[in-house]
């Protein structure tokens, strides 16, 4: 059960990264050059994508071949993932997600888990791993695959090399920082409204084809079903992840010419990656 259970963990790790705004064109994909660094670029990724989404700008496969390397934000990896998740399984009274739940809400719960994973085990687990379980079974029976571990492997076969800029703990520990009843909400709303959010899927398939990083950011955000799920996500998981990332960019590229796969979301605004190179004194080139 856990081989599976990670397997669809890692999958949706590589999605919860996907929007934000003042996007500067239809295009997910930017080229940067300053002095004395090599040149970077930066494709922003929806992660779980149609096949056909994976070559939607027409000039990542020239820009693939040219680089000597690529970084993910995470690279999956079922040891570290298993190690990153254990504390949040099997919880006690205080952090087990049945016990913040009253008889009707138990049998929302538990009616859901058992349909979808053939079991309700999972309510004894932190609210966390429900949550991520939930989102990733919207990809379930249909083409979509994770669009970074499609990249990751062009790379690895080529033996060019690949690295990571966050790690599988790091984005964990993020998600769990919101408020308990938080997530706890979160649960239950995703299984209340699961047939809308799985019908968005497609909507937003066909929104990541415009490469338009506005109408992404738009979408992404009115999924957020509450004013301070949106703080949480804008700040910590978009405005303080992208100071971050910008800081690691702008030193690896002192050693190699290399493209990121970063969450669409990371890209544009004041506070934004492409804005935060730039005020580094990058130049910056989109590319369609």
């Amino acid at each position: 059960m856990f081989q599976n259970f990670s397997q669809k963990i890692l999958l949706l790790i590589f999605c919860i990264s996907s929007c934000s705004i003042f996007a500067q064109n239809n295009t997910l994909l930017y080229q940067f050059k300053k002095n004395g660094h090599k040149d970077i670029f930066v494709f922003g990724t929806i992660h779980v994508a149609k096949n056909e989404l994976f070559n939607v700008n027409q000039s990542l496969n020239k820009v693939i071949k040219k680089v000597d390397s690529a970084y993910f934000e995470i690279i999956p990896n079922e040891m570290e993932m298993m190690q990153a998740i254990q504390p949040y399984l099997y919880q006690s009274d205080s952090l087990s997600l049945k016990n913040y739940l009253n008889p009707k809400q138990k049998k929302l719960v538990s009616t859901f888990l058992i349909q979808h994973f053939g079991n309700d085990n999972f309510i004894n687990f932190h609210p966390l791993i429900i949550n991520l379980s939930i989102h990733q079974t919207y990809y379930a029976k249909t083409d979509a695959k994770a669009m970074d571990s499609y990249f990751l492997e062009k790379f690895e076969k080529s033996k060019k090399g690949v690295g990571q800029l966050e790690s599988i703990q790091y984005q964990l520990n993020l998600f769990n920082q919101r408020p308990i009843y938080q997530q706890i909400n979160e649960v239950l709303n995703s299984i209340e409204n699961y047939d809308k959010h799985k019908n968005d899927l497609q909507q937003l398939f066909d929104i990541y084809a415009t490469q338009n990083l506005d109408s992404i950011y738009n979408f992404m955000l009115e999924e957020m079903n509450a004013e301070e799920s949106k703080t949480f996500y804008l700040e910590t998981l978009l405005n303080i992840r992208n100071l971050e990332m910008t800081e690691k960019i702008s030193d690896l590229s002192l050693k190699s010419s290399t493209i990121y796969f970063i969450g669409a979301a990371h890209l544009p605004g004041e506070k934004g990656i492409i804005n935060l190179l730039r005020q580094k004194g990058f130049s910056v080139s989109p590319l369609n």
